[in-house]
């Protein structure tokens, strides 16, 4: 029999032992409890409906885990800068106690997220939650709000105990009826974002042959134009600012970057820092893909590599020139250097198949690149 004292000693360890000790199971599915803040109030305080969002964890280390929307259409991340990479962070400290931040991606809006709380059982958290609502691309965010959160495994019978009741920290407003955005703003929009694009490029041929005759006309044109430039299996693994920009360039340079934030989803926005849209447009793709491969992610990359025979190939002549010379290069001088490393037949053919190619040699000022492809004048 356990002694006095061997009894005392277990239950000082039973009491004192964290509870986070008993891990999350990340082998199961979850869901993550928040309000559905409105965007502006008349009051400080007032009640909404809650959200019950099904969410998988991914266990980084012994205190570090990451929360991810299982709906592909959800735009999660650590930071603005890094919205739907990343899934929101969640860290567990040497107490009970748990807090999970990261910004939700919303169209043009974003919601910046600070969660604090604690397990109440194993696989069962609740606690407080601040929310900023803002602007993605203009990154500031008046809407403030505190209210409960939760998280429970999903497989457990019934929902957790969140209030429903929301303090507004922001400026009072009276919430105007909805209306339609003006045809100015409208026109701003690309017909698609790069996700959706990507994901049609991923359909296989008959489905995808489908939805294009589904497609409204401007629709239809805008992929014609695309695939001037690059097949359905390059769509797949392109950096999304590429597939958008034949739209972006034609916005005016305020809008630009704002709407480019709000429809550009993988995270290339900046991958051309500094260098004009219109410079980008006006580029042959597969150089510009070159050209940003270093920051692109290596499955993308590889799945350029294998999906796409003439890209691969062009990567194997560019992975033999010294990097850092072309860190610093224009797109023009880039994709002078990168020329001159190919072949004759590579040269060739995607003259042959790249409309851009074709127009950007006949722009050309350079002898230089004009002399690389002599087709021009044939």
């Amino acid at each position: 029999m356990l002694s006095k004292v061997n009894i005392f000693v277990f239950l000082m360890m039973f009491f004192t032992f964290p509870l986070y000790a008993q891990p999350l199971n990340f082998s199961k599915a979850y869901k993550l409890y928040l309000p559905e803040w409105k965007e502006i109030s008349s009051v400080r305080e007032y009640e909404t409906d809650i959200s019950a969002i099904k969410v998988r964890l991914k266990k980084i280390d012994d205190e570090t885990f990451v929360v991810l929307p299982v709906h592909p259409n959800r735009r999660w991340g650590e930071s603005l800068e890094k919205r739907g990479e990343n899934g929101l962070v969640g860290k567990m400290t040497d107490t009970d106690r748990v807090s999970i931040k990261g910004v939700m991606a919303r169209g043009e809006a974003a919601i910046v997220l600070e969660m604090e709380g604690k397990f109440i059982k194993p696989n069962k958290i609740k606690g407080q939650v601040q929310a900023k609502i803002g602007h993605v691309a203009i990154k500031k965010f008046p809407y403030r709000f505190r209210s409960e959160w939760g998280l429970q495994s999903a497989g457990e019978k019934g929902s957790i105990d969140v209030s429903r009741k929301v303090v507004y920290e922001g400026v009072l407003r009276k919430p105007m009826k909805a209306t339609t955005s003006t045809p100015e703003e409208q026109a701003k929009r690309p017909l698609q974002s790069d996700k959706s694009i990507k994901t049609m490029a991923k359909y296989k041929k008959k489905f995808r042959h489908s939805l294009y005759m589904c497609s409204t006309k401007n629709l239809q044109k805008y992929y014609d134009i695309l695939l001037d430039e690059l097949f359905w299996d390059e769509i797949k693994y392109t950096p999304g600012i590429l597939l958008l920009i034949d739209h972006l360039a034609t916005l005016e340079k305020v809008d630009q970057k704002r709407i480019a934030d709000a429809y550009v989803r993988d995270g290339s926005v900046n991958f051309f820092d500094g260098i004009p849209y219109k410079e980008i447009q006006r580029t042959p793709p597969l150089f510009l893909i070159l050209k940003c491969s270093d920051k692109m992610k290596k499955k993308d990359l590889d799945g350029l590599k294998n999906e796409s025979e003439r890209f691969a190939a062009m990567f194997t002549e560019f992975s033999e020139l010294p990097k850092e010379d072309l860190s610093e290069m224009t797109p023009s001088e880039f994709m002078i250097a990168v020329s001159e490393a190919l072949t004759e037949e590579q040269r060739k053919a995607y003259y042959s198949q790249s409309p851009k190619l074709r127009d950007y040699v006949s722009a050309a000022k350079d002898q230089t690149l004009k002399a690389l492809y002599p087709f021009h004048a044939e």
